[in-house]
């Protein structure tokens, strides 16, 4: 099992895994399709990580020094670190080991980029297992605990754990306008909706790929204003039950704050193996952009550098990020562009954002570099329009009104991915939902970009959106990509894989996934709240 190597001080932000304890739970379940998936009536939440411990200074400025529990289970006392954006570099006589690497494309020779010599199968085989364990331990997937709950609740799962003899799930459905859904393997329980999430909550989510798994992290707001999160891993074919972000007392969120996250992508001091980070935005009542940061090793967040600053949005601001790039608006209606915390500039070229527009970044191809950004936002005309710039900082022709209708309180959500058969470049999904239009699935909208031209395709709708709320948030999972020209980072390529193209709306109240399979929409049911 190849993960992120959550061994390494890497620092940006608030890289203070020291400051968060963890108690080891000495087993996890992991779903095998065929022998133990649990039955409908059945299900399996995991409780991820949860830090038992998180001090602060008096004044709640940043937490103190705290022991953690290390992977041989003694407790061990670190130096306080500062909230800082800057890479760790290893000192010149740290040893050189060589590592797994995420996966950044589709090829084979990607995936074995970071394989090891060995002199046996016994010496390699002992070796992966002593790094499995360590890896489990360390990066709190140990910690899991699979809990039962019988008959607290069930509705449409997840076809993960069902697959045809191309490896393929196998959704059913789709006749007669009906949306297409998967078979129900896992039982859902959203019992405790009501509880862990808001109604119209700001909705937020990312995923990120290492060579033998993926994960997605989802952010929402429950009514009481806190933010929550859930994890997913492949490896257990579910979500975490919802936890709080562990917050210090004077980083409370806004009411219905708007939420935005991407994945940085750390070197270590191992060889080839770097390091996923999530930087989550959110604002503050008063309107200040803020931020936490999420790793494996500490899943419910520490403060991150932005902390420092005073951005000043306006409170009916979006919020949208594309690291190394966070976008928001100003209560002037002018569009501003945080470039990894420290630097702050308007963007000049978006001189006619409408004032409380939609703000939706998503990359320009399947590598990314750190200048470039497609940033759709509503003009002053009302239309969807979108600012594209390439890696020289410069906006390209296909800046420009869309000339697409979409509401004054619409929310932007999409996705990219590689393009495959196709030929080069990406695919593009912007959704959106217009109330008004609630009796035609829901109001969701979909526009798409797939032939490789500039065109644009729609917009439709699709069944599996039929019973969102009125209003809703639409947030989709983008694949981390990190930055390909920043120093001490890596730039991870789009993959041409379908399974992250995952969106999230509220349907009830309950939070509803859905994925495009590539070729169709699929129900994926409901995310996990117990």
């Amino acid at each position: 099992m190849a993960t992120p190597n959550t061994l390494s001080p890497s620092r940006h932000g608030a890289d203070d895994s020291s400051k968060q304890v963890y108690e080891p739970s000495d087993r996890y379940a992991e779903v095998v399709p065929g022998q133990n998936a649990p039955s409908p009536l059945e299900q399996q939440p995991y409780d991820a990580p949860v830090p038992t411990h998180v001090y602060y200074d008096s004044q709640h400025k940043e937490p103190a020094a705290a022991y953690y529990h290390n992977v041989e289970g003694y407790a061990q006392q670190q130096q306080q670190q500062h909230y800082q954006h800057q890479a760790y570099h290893p000192a010149p006589n740290s040893p050189k080991v060589s590592a797994s690497t995420p996966l950044t494309n589709n090829s084979d020779k990607a995936g074995q980029q970071g394989a090891r010599k060995r002199p046996s199968w016994l010496v390699a085989a002992g070796v992966a297992l002593v790094a499995a364990l360590i890896a489990a331990a360390v990066s709190g997937i140990a910690v899991w605990k699979a809990t039962e709950s019988k008959g607290a609740g069930t509705g449409t799962g997840t076809c993960e754990a069902t697959v045809g003899p191309d490896g393929r799930p196998n959704p059913t459905g789709g006749k007669n306008g009906d949306a297409v859904t998967c078979p129900a393997i896992m039982g859902t329980s959203v019992g405790g909706v009501d509880k862990a999430i808001r109604q119209n909550s700001g909705l937020a989510a990312v995923g990120w790929r290492t060579k033998d798994e993926r994960y997605m992290q989802l952010f929402y707001q429950d009514a009481d204003d806190n933010l929550m999160t859930s994890w997913f891993g492949s490896m257990f074919v579910n979500w975490t039950v919802p936890r709080k972000v562990a917050m210090r007392p004077g980083d409370k969120a806004m009411g219905g704050t708007p939420l935005a996250v991407s994945t940085i992508w750390f070197e270590t001091n191992v060889v080839d193996e770097y390091m996923a980070q999530n930087q989550m935005n959110y604002l503050a009542p008063n309107g200040t952009v803020r931020g936490y940061n999420f790793r494996l090793i500490w899943p419910m967040g520490l403060p991150d550098g932005i902390m420092q600053t005073s951005y000043s949005a306006s409170t009916q601001s979006s919020l949208s990020s594309l690291w190394p790039l966070q976008h928001y608006q100003d209560s002037d209606g002018a569009i501003f562009e945080v470039t990894q915390v420290n630097d702050r500039a308007k963007l000049t070229d978006v001189p006619n954002a409408d004032k409380g527009t939609p703000l939706l970044a998503l990359p320009v191809a399947a590598k990314h570099a750190s200048k470039e950004v497609r940033l759709f936002y509503r003009n002053t005309d009302g239309n969807l329009a979108l600012y594209e710039r390439d890696s020289t900082g410069k906006a390209t022709d296909a800046t420009a009104s869309l000339g697409i209708p979409i509401p004054a309180d619409a929310k932007l959500a999409g996705f990219a991915n590689a393009r495959a058969a196709t030929g080069p470049g990406i695919n593009t999904f912007v959704l959106w939902q217009d109330g008004s239009r609630a009796g035609d699935n829901g109001g969701i909208r979909i526009l798409t970009q797939t032939d490789g031209g500039k065109d644009w395709k729609g917009p439709a709708s699709d069944p599996v959106f039929k019973d969102a709320d009125v209003p809703t948030h639409v947030t989709c999972v983008n694949e981390g990509m990190g930055g390909s020209d920043i120093p001490g980072q890596l730039g991870v390529a789009l993959t041409t894989s379908s399974d992250m193209n995952r969106c999230f709306f509220q349907a009830g109240r309950r939070l509803k996934q859905v994925w495009h399979d590539g070729k169709q929409w699929v129900d994926l049911g409901f995310v996990l709240m117990p």
